[in-house]
């Protein structure tokens, strides 16, 4: 079942291991009536490891190549 991968890698990430190439392949290719569960334990991982802080980022004139940021988003 698809909600037991997710599940599961949700365990393996909050204790601080890495999934492995064939777990993040499986969780890049979960059906769309999953993403919410999917959604539901990114979340988790996040606010575990991030806490609930939030960074609003606020982009500089990228025309001009004003950005101070190397995330390559824009590009």
């Amino acid at each position: 079942m698809e909600s037991d991968i997710i599940q599961h890698c949700k365990k393996v990430v909050l204790e601080e291991n890495k999934l492995t190439f064939d777990q993040a392949k499986r969780l890049y290719d979960i059906s769309d009536s999953e993403l919410k569960v999917l959604a539901r334990a990114a979340n988790e991982i996040t606010r575990k490891f991030n806490g609930l802080k939030v960074d609003v980022e606020e982009l500089n004139n990228i025309k001009k190549n004003g950005c101070s940021e190397d995330c390559v988003f824009c590009a």
